[in-house]
């Protein structure tokens, strides 16, 4: 064993996708930092940069060293005790090496040092137990600044007697050491199960590169399998060609069963007791204004909710449908096969309804949300329009992503990755012009900018557009849909 084998064994361990993402943006935040340190000059200087510097942490100990974890459990049951000593032995050589560098720089520059290095210490164990810890548990990590914004106003009423900042580091330190070792010990062991809510993140890296919405590679994880993952076959077949193609498209296009909808919604009603919860724990502490920050942290994770659940409804429907589309084997072809498609004409458009009545449902979910959010606001007739304006050119280009792919001539992901990146950009704009436009204090410059996003969503509803009627004309003239489409 060798110091260039054990620092190359996590990066063998990682996808090549993930690997050069994390790479980049842990330079880029590197490079940010840098910048704050030679052009900063105030006495807060190292603070930003340590807190820059946290934050490139995260990327490499959430996505790129966990899948040491896979690694070593791979090792064990292989039976290879000196490739899970290797795995196991790579992540403090390089939680050392990323502490000691920086720490290096700021001892020379006389900046404080024991605060960075809690920081710094507390970031990487705490990705690292994002990896490892159970999927329904990493859901409420969103939620972690709302909550700790509702409740720091009431944490010293909570707890007079608490110990300083530094002491409650430690300890939630501790506790996520502890944690990481317990979760470590049950995964590579084979207690952990690789299936279904209770299974670690850290198992997205093993069937893609970056959460494998598709799925498309996991040939030996049957959870989206009949009786597994609430999949129905009731109802399947040549009187509803619709649900039979949902049931052959897969993934989230499956039909699930009322028990599995259940599930799902008891899920999502935790997620949203979360903040409720926290802005009624807020309101232990006296005054007004801990309330109004509640209330505000409570508004902004229903509008940041609809602002990022649409444009990812968008983006996995995409991911899906790309993939299916771009396999070549007999499985797509005998779909035109299933009884009761009737003539051409018809399973096009029967294969039309299957594949968008899902996202534009999920759409319209979407805009449910954010007009319950506007209930709140003082001013709500514009954020109504907003919301809906938004939402509606959402749907509008993910139809025209599906037709696009549908038509058989998909654009390449040159294309298609600015239009998914203008959809995202434009609805958090908008998630910020909705919040200025409904305060009682309404900037001066909020009309122009609400005239700037009109502008861009004019330009993005007649690219989707644009595509949409390219992709529909494409398979008006398609012989035969079920077919793969040229790489």
């Amino acid at each position: 064993m060798n110091a260039a084998t054990l620092l190359l064994t996590p990066w063998r361990a990682a996808p090549s996708g993930a690997r050069w993402m994390v790479v980049v943006f842990y330079l880029l935040t590197c490079l940010v930092a840098t910048a704050i340190a030679v052009f900063g000059h105030t006495a807060t200087t190292w603070l930003a940069v340590s807190l820059t510097y946290g934050l490139g942490l995260f990327a490499p100990w959430a996505f790129l060293f966990p899948g040491a974890a896979l690694l070593a459990k791979d090792a064990r049951q292989l039976r290879i005790p000196r490739l899970e000593r290797l795995a196991i032995l790579a992540l403090p050589a390089y939680a050392v090496a990323m502490l000691a560098l920086p720490a290096a720089v700021f001892a020379a520059l006389g900046w404080p040092l024991v605060k960075p290095m809690l920081v710094w210490t507390l970031v990487m164990a705490g990705a690292f137990a994002f990896a490892l810890l159970p999927r329904y548990v990493t859901v409420f990590c969103g939620f972690l600044p709302t909550l700790g914004n509702a409740l720091a106003p009431g944490w010293v009423r909570l707890f007079p007697h608490a110990g300083s900042w530094p002491t409650w580091t430690i300890a939630l330190l501790v506790l996520l050491l502890i944690m990481i070792g317990w979760r470590w010990h049950g995964f590579i062991r084979g207690r952990i199960s690789e299936q279904g809510w209770s299974s670690p993140m850290v198992v997205q890296l093993r069937y893609g590169s970056w959460g494998a919405w598709s799925q498309m590679q996991a040939t030996g994880r049957l959870s989206l399998m009949i009786g597994k993952g609430g999949g129905q076959v009731d109802g399947c077949g040549p009187s509803r060609p619709i649900r039979s193609l949902r049931m052959a498209l897969g993934g989230w296009y499956t039909p699930r069963s009322w028990l599995h909808h259940v599930q799902q919604m008891g899920i999502m009603l935790v997620l949203i007791s979360v903040p409720v919860g926290a802005l009624l724990l807020a309101h232990l502490h006296d005054g007004g204004a801990s309330s109004r920050m509640s209330g505000s942290a409570l508004l902004g994770a229903v509008f940041g909710f609809a602002a990022m659940a649409s444009p990812l409804v968008c983006l996995l429907s995409w991911v899906w449908l790309s993939r299916r589309w771009q396999r070549v084997n007999m499985e797509l072809p005998m779909l035109a096969l299933l009884p009761g498609l009737g003539s051409n004409a018809m399973r096009k458009r029967n294969l039309l309804r299957a594949a968008l009545t899902r996202p534009l449902v999920a759409h319209a979910a979407c805009l449910g949300v954010g007009l319950i959010g506007c209930h709140w606001l003082t001013r709500v007739t514009p954020l109504i329009g907003v919301q809906v304006v938004a939402i509606t050119i959402g749907a509008l280009a993910t139809t025209g992503l599906m037709l696009d792919i549908l038509g058989g001539k998909p654009h390449s992901l040159w294309t298609v990755a600015p239009l998914l990146g203008a959809v995202f950009v434009l609805q958090n704009v908008g998630l910020v012009v909705t919040a200025m436009l409904g305060s009682n204090h309404a900037p001066a410059h909020s009309t122009t900018m609400l005239a700037v996003l009109m502008a861009g969503w004019i330009l993005l509803a007649g690219w989707a557009t644009r595509l949409a009627l390219a992709g529909w004309r494409a398979l008006e003239t398609r012989l035969q849909p079920f077919v793969a489409n040229p790489a």
